[in-house]
Parts: C-alpha cells; sequence; structure tokens
C-alpha cells in the first residue's frame, strides 16, 4: 500500500502563516503536519508513506500517480485549497481520504470532496480502519464519536517523513484537551476538557526522532493549553531539562497556554532552564464585561498586565491573540485594545473578530438568536480575521472602521519596535534564542520593505546594540517576524478592509438592527486590569 500524505497550503492572507519572513531565514514552511505523520505512524509500516507539503512544493501528477491513496488533513482557513486537490487526485482516479480539524467540525462541508472521511481522534479507530483499507473497502465515514483515547496510544510520529530543513518550527504535542470552556472555542468540544497527557517516555523518544531528523532550532508545543494539566506539564519540565543537557540544547520551546501560568513562579523559572523562549496567551481583551460573556474567566481572576510582565521577566516572550466584536464591546474597545498591547509590550499580537466556529457554544447561541451570517462564511475565511459571520451588537462598518485602527496601530512600524524594544528591556540578559540570526537577515529585511519600516527597523537595532547589546540577536529575530505582519497589514489587509468599507458605502448598507450596544464603561483601562 502507498500512501501519500498532503497537507494543503495555508492561506497567504494570514497572519499566521508568516509566509513574508519565511524566506529571509531560508525555509519554505512553518512547521509540518502533525496529524499526518502521526496517522503514518499508527498505520502497518511495512507499507510506504509520503509526506507532501504543497507550502513547500507543488502536487504533482507524478506524485498523484505513485500512490494508492491520498491523504488529506487540514484546518478551516486550507478549506478551499484542500477541495481544489482533492478533486484533482480524484479526476486522476486516486481515492481521497479527509481527516484532521476542518473535517471533524465540518463533516457535511467536506463529504462530497472526499471518498473516505476520518472524525474525530483516529487511535480508537485506526484498526478498523487499516483494514478496510487494506481490503479496498474503505466506508465514506469513520467516526470516532468522541471518544476521548489515553495518550499511550499514540505512537512516535514519523518525522523522518519530512524534510527538516523547509521548516522554521517542528511540532510535538505534549497533551489533548483543556479545562476552560470559552464561548468561541473549540478545543474543548474537539478533545475534552479533560486534559489526556503522554508519558515522560513518549515525549523523549518524539524529541529523540525529531534530533535524528537533523533538525534543530524552535519547536512548537502544539498543545491547545500546555498547563491544561499542569501537575503533569510541571513533573516532565525536570526530565526535558535533562534531555536538553544530554543532546547539548539543540532546542528552543514554545507554547500556547493560559494567562494562569504567570501565577507559578517556580515552574517559570524552571520553563526558562528548559529553553522555553516563548508563548502565546489567548489575552482577547482588556474588557472584564466581555471575558465575562465569553465565560474566559480565568482571564478575570488576576491582572492581565502584571500576568503577562511576570512571563516576560522570567525570559518568555509573549505573543497573543485579541477578539474585537463581543456583545460587550462599545466602540472604545479598538482604543483600549491598541493601548493594551502597547503597555503589554506584546510584539506580536493577533486580532480577529469575534468568528462563531461551528460546534462551539458560541455558534449554538447565534443560531438560536438568529444571528450567524452564513453569507459571510467565506469571507471570514479568506479576510485575515478583519470579517465576521454573525451579526454583531456594533455597527458593522464601525467595527470594520475600528479593527482597521487597531490592525494599523499594532503594525505601524515605530509602534511596532517600540513594544519590541519595550519587551527586550523587560527580558533576562541572559535571554537565549533559536537561531542564526545575523545583520545579512536585518538588511534581506530591509531591502525587501517599505523606508518607514527600514527607518524604524534601523533605529530599533541601533539603540537596542547601544542599551541593551545582549539582546540583539532576538532583535533582528524581532525584525523579521515584523516584516509579514506589516507587509500583510499594508499590502492586503488595509487594501481589503477599505474595498469593503467602499462597498458598504455605495450599496448605503443600513445600521443592524440589533440591540443598543452596552452602556460604556468609562474607568480607565489600567483599573479595569487590575
Amino acid at each position: 500500500m502507498r500512501i501519500l500524505l498532503v497537507h494543503p497550503e495555508l492561506p497567504t492572507t494570514s497572519y499566521w502563516g508568516m509566509q513574508y519572513s519565511l524566506p529571509l531565514v531560508g525555509k519554505t514552511a512553518l512547521m509540518p503536519s502533525l496529524g499526518l505523520l502521526t496517522v503514518a505512524a499508527m498505520l502497518p509500516q511495512e507499507w510506504s508513506y509520503r509526506y507532501l507539503d504543497i507550502n513547500c512544493e507543488p502536487l504533482t501528477d507524478e506524485a498523484i500517480a505513485w500512490a494508492d491513496v491520498v491523504f488529506f488533513s487540514a484546518m478551516i482557513p486550507q478549506r478551499d485549497p484542500l477541495f481544489v486537490h482533492a478533486a484533482r487526485c480524484r479526476s486522476l482516479g486516486k481515492p481521497v481520504v479527509f481527516g484532521g480539524p476542518y473535517p471533524t467540525s465540518s463533516p457535511d462541508e467536506c463529504s462530497p470532496h472526499c471518498d473516505t472521511m476520518v472524525t474525530g481522534e483516529i487511535e480508537g479507530i485506526v484498526f478498523e480502519f487499516a483494514r478496510d483499507l487494506a481490503a479496498g473497502s474503505l466506508r465514506p465515514l469513520y467516526s470516532a464519536d468522541g471518544a476521548r483515547p489515553e495518550m499511550a496510544t499514540s505512537p512516535t510520529p514519523r518525522f523522518d517523513l519530512v524534510r527538516a530543513s523547509d521548516f522554521a518550527m517542528m511540532p510535538v504535542q505534549l497533551s489533548r484537551g483543556c479545562p476552560f470552556q470559552c464561548e468561541f472555542c473549540n478545543a474543548p468540544i474537539v478533545f475534552g476538557r479533560k486534559p489526556r497527557v503522554k508519558n515522560d517516555a513518549q515525549v523523549l523518544a518524539e524529541l529523540d526522532a525529531i534530533f535524528v531528523s537533523g533538525y534543530r532550532g524552535l519547536v512548537f508545543i502544539v498543545d491547545d493549553n500546555l498547563i491544561g494539566n499542569k501537575k503533569e506539564f510541571r513533573r516532565l519540565v525536570p526530565e526535558l531539562e535533562r534531555w536538553n543537557d544530554d543532546h547539548g540544547t539543540p532546542f528552543a520551546y514554545t507554547a500556547e497556554a493560559s494567562l494562569n501560568l504567570a501565577d507559578d513562579d517556580a515552574l517559570l523559572t524552571d520553563m526558562a532552564r528548559c529553553n522555553f523562549v516563548g508563548v502565546f496567551l489567548g489575552v482577547e481583551t482588556p474588557s472584564l464585561e466581555s471575558l465575562r460573556e465569553t465565560k474566559k474567566l480565568q482571564n478575570t481572576k488576576r491582572s492581565l498586565l502584571d500576568s503577562i510582565e511576570a512571563i516576560q521577566r522570567k525570559g518568555l516572550i509573549v505573543s497573543a491573540g485579541l477578539i474585537i466584536g463581543f456583545d460587550s464591546d462599545s466602540e472604545d474597545i479598538f482604543d483600549r485594545q491598541i493601548e493594551m498591547v502597547t503597555q503589554a509590550a506584546i510584539p506580536s499580537a493577533m486580532a480577529g473578530l469575534l468568528f462563531a466556529l461551528p460546534g462551539t457554544p458560541l455558534h449554538e447561541r447565534m443560531e438560536r438568536e438568529g444571528r450567524l451570517d452564513e453569507k459571510r462564511y467565506d469571507e471570514a475565511l479568506a479576510h485575515c480575521g478583519g470579517t465576521t459571520n454573525i451579526h454583531t451588537r456594533i455597527d458593522r462598518r464601525a467595527l470594520l472602521e475600528g479593527f482597521g485602527r487597531v490592525v494599523e496601530q499594532l503594525y505601524s512600524p515605530p509602534r511596532y519596535f517600540e513594544r519590541c524594544f519595550d519587551l527586550l528591556a523587560r527580558l533576562p540578559a541572559s535571554q537565549r534564542f533559536a537561531g542564526d540570526w545575523g545583520i545579512g537577515v536585518l538588511l534581506a529585511a530591509a531591502r525587501k520593505h517599505d523606508p518607514e519600516y527600514r527607518e524604524a527597523a534601523r533605529w530599533f537595532v541601533r539603540r537596542v546594540r547601544r542599551e541593551l547589546p545582549a539582546q540583539v540577536g532576538l532583535a533582528l529575530g524581532l525584525v523579521v517576524a515584523g516584516v509579514h505582519a506589516r507587509r500583510l497589514t499594508a499590502e492586503y489587509v488595509l487594501p481589503e478592509l477599505a474595498r469593503t468599507l467602499a462597498e458598504l458605502r455605495e450599496a448605503s448598507v443600513p445600521a443592524i438592527g440589533l440591540a443598543k450596544p452596552p452602556r460604556r464603561v468609562r474607568l480607565p483601562m489600567l483599573a479595569q486590569l487590575g
């Protein structure tokens, strides 16, 4: 049996893909599909497997002809290329199997585009699936029916199938599940609220496999919440430190976590010793009312700014997700978001409008209230977080104008580099980073970008060399990372928003007739943050 494992391209219209920055460091994609590499490890090892990431190389007729069956795994933003490539494979006579986050959350939308679909976590149904695949009698659907298999049954992914030099990061999964129940998030729906954790031997075996592949650099822990089971993660950290020491510290780690990570000073200290260099936090909003509305109560129990600074002081760069458009948001939310990100010294803040993912409590509530705007579902997928599939309380024109102001100011070069400098001033002087940054990278970034970015970058690096010389390596990395956000904002996001707003004005679209926005809260932002 010959299986072709295909990862569709990520849209270039996303802040997540980093496509404008990757060439500056000699990479072609952010990271490979961990799901496909794991499935390849679960199926019979006497079969032949090829991994093809369309972010790195094209899907050729020759590659399709080699395969007996083609597997695709995709997230929601990869929907359109997924359907295009699947149709091509089927037209050439190859059966197509879909799996992963998007087919699991939207099976009805995906089923017409494939021959077989696997939804949920495959560990519990892999024997049945492999048996039918070998017999050439695959059914249209294999569903895990919400089963939550123990992580001990998950094998070491087939990292040997990827060309490690293509990727800026390598993925590892320690656990599945998140104990929180944020209304807009599908992680507890897909993986459950009781985090299941791999044992130490599994995790170290995966690091061994990545090490053997020749990769050196950032390892991204893809868990929806690194500390969903804090007790188990705390137990793993000393083992990670020992592994790092034994192998010459080949990796730096970054992960997603909840804000309560800041409460555990000892854990943060241990993570820094393990070479954790960054963490992505779901900050979402400075509005306590909106946090309560969306049931993100963990962010209401502690000072947002103090928590972020506590993490930074330990040596971890904080990046953040922001959401605008909650029912409790009033029209001052845009300026409050900008102020919060500025004072928190967060270089990378992924801002987006509230979006109702299928299967989430938010989607169900919007459906009950008659507020889903399915006509804008496709538009929302293509617009970098700059539109929404719900009728918000804030008028749509005001929402789009305010969102445009947020991203324009967040990625204004002077503002971006001011935040970067403030961040570097908070990090310990001994901060390390996995990456061979040099002045050549900076010059390449400057040549490819607009004069405002170039001048701001030069100011930033000169100031870091003068005042924070130990952080020059990190400074150059931040220059490279900022290229993607600035170019995407200036070349795509803002022009698309301007086009949409012009269409609204020409059509004289009336304000959305929902309830009047809540009374504006006029407390100073910092008072609300604790």
